[in-house]
């Protein structure tokens, strides 16, 4: 798959399908990469495929066919990234409620805490939306 989302105004539906894509994926944290001179972010990611999307309930998805997927962020103006994952944790986390994306504010968090505070997140600040999911195809 390949998907890619810019413009000046997405529709809600897009970034609400854009969360349900990556809600519960695996995060590589210690992957991620800013760079400030291209002002892209490369957030590595496992998900799993969406077999049915609920509102209220969690998503039902396919455990057993991971993807390897990496999700770019470009135009980043600002990105703050909080890593207060614990070494027992290993290099991945769960992303709870997926990519989300507010105006021109991207958040992702981790679903793991550690004492009551969560493990990694990702807050990015953006002069324009564009956004992109790219699987891999190996």
């Amino acid at each position: 798959m390949h998907l890619r989302l810019r413009g000046e105004r997405i529709p809600a539906d897009l970034l609400e399908l854009l969360a349900a894509l990556t809600d519960g994926a695996q995060l590589r944290y210690a992957e991620v990469t800013h760079d400030p001179r291209s002002r892209e972010v490369r957030l590595p990611i496992t998900r799993f495929p969406l077999l049915k999307r609920r509102r209220l309930l969690p998503n039902i998805r396919d455990r057993r066919n991971p993807i390897s997927s990496v999700v770019t962020v470009r135009n980043v103006v600002a990105c703050d990234i909080e890593n207060s994952a614990p070494a027992d944790l290993g290099h991945e986390v769960q992303l709870l409620f997926g990519l989300q994306v507010r105006d021109r504010r991207v958040y992702i968090s981790s679903a793991e805490e550690d004492r009551g505070h969560t493990c990694f997140s990702v807050t990015l600040q953006l002069s324009g939306l564009d956004i992109e999911i790219t699987d891999s195809t190996a």
